[in-house]
């Protein structure tokens, strides 16, 4: 088990544990890779095995996203080429670091069965304490299925039983639905249902939690304020808690005294 980066989900869920797995839903561009690289950051923080595999986002992309969060460096300076002397001096010290972090990315488009192998041998040679996945509906299979919702019923009871065989966690991000949305503007919180094809992840995820932005649909709301849904708890509590949302050096941060 390992900790992440936010006191009350750690209270709620005790960490990410081996044998469990977990999904971050949110809507596109909320911030669902974001808070996933948050997650993936601590864990090597703690000399974790980490495994990322995207299938949405390059490795370079997000290599510079782990570097704005841990160098504290404007990413939108980043990807400008427009660093100041002391924001380049942390990007070099800051990739510096994390050379020696037990992280390997794959952004392939590899399949699921590529995936699993990859995963098993990784286990085997004691290098994966932990995998992440972005995102769930980009997921392909060697395997053919009659439609989506058979192949996603494939890929979650498979993710299942694969963090159980391996005793890992493994972290899934998805999509949410565009039921939650009416012409941009939205007046409920994000449901399980509004998961896409959610009945598979409802039944064999352990926990389900949903990144919300409020100031993308909400004129009104703070672009600081993040809320984060913890729907389904197999093992404790559900609930919300805030979070501190510092995009431009991808961070999602604990509220002090909170």
């Amino acid at each position: 088990m390992h900790k992440t980066p936010y006191k009350k989900l750690n209270q709620a869920i005790n960490g990410l544990s081996p044998g469990r797995f977990y999904i971050i839903g949110a809507r596109p561009g909320v911030g669902k890779t974001t808070f996933a690289l948050n997650l993936v950051s601590a864990a090597c923080k703690q000399d974790k095995h980490v495994t990322f595999v995207s299938l949405e986002m390059k490795a370079a992309e997000l290599h510079k996203k782990l570097v704005s969060e841990n160098g504290k460096v404007s990413i939108t300076a980043m990807l400008n080429s427009d660093m100041n002397d002391h924001q380049f001096d942390m990007f070099q010290s800051t990739s510096i670091a994390m050379k020696d972090w037990k992280l390997q990315v794959f952004d392939d488009n590899r399949t699921f069965e590529a995936i699993k192998m990859q995963a098993k041998l990784d286990k085997m040679s004691g290098k994966l304490d932990c995998l992440f996945i972005d995102y769930l509906t980009l997921l392909e299979s060697s395997i053919t299925h009659k439609d989506v919702r058979m192949k996603t019923v494939y890929f979650t009871k498979s993710i299942k039983q694969m963090s159980m065989e391996l005793e890992i966690p493994i972290v899934v991000l998805a999509q949410l639905n565009r039921n939650i949305e009416k012409n941009g503007k939205r007046d409920r919180p994000p449901m399980l249902s509004d998961l896409k094809e959610s009945g598979s992840i409802e039944q064999d995820a352990d926990v389900v939690m949903f990144v919300d932005r409020p100031s993308m649909y909400d004129d009104n709301a703070s672009e600081t304020e993040a809320i984060i849904w913890l729907e389904k708890n197999r093992m404790g509590r559900t609930g919300d808690f805030n979070l501190f949302s510092a995009m431009d050096i991808s961070s999602f941060l604990d509220i002090e005294n909170d």
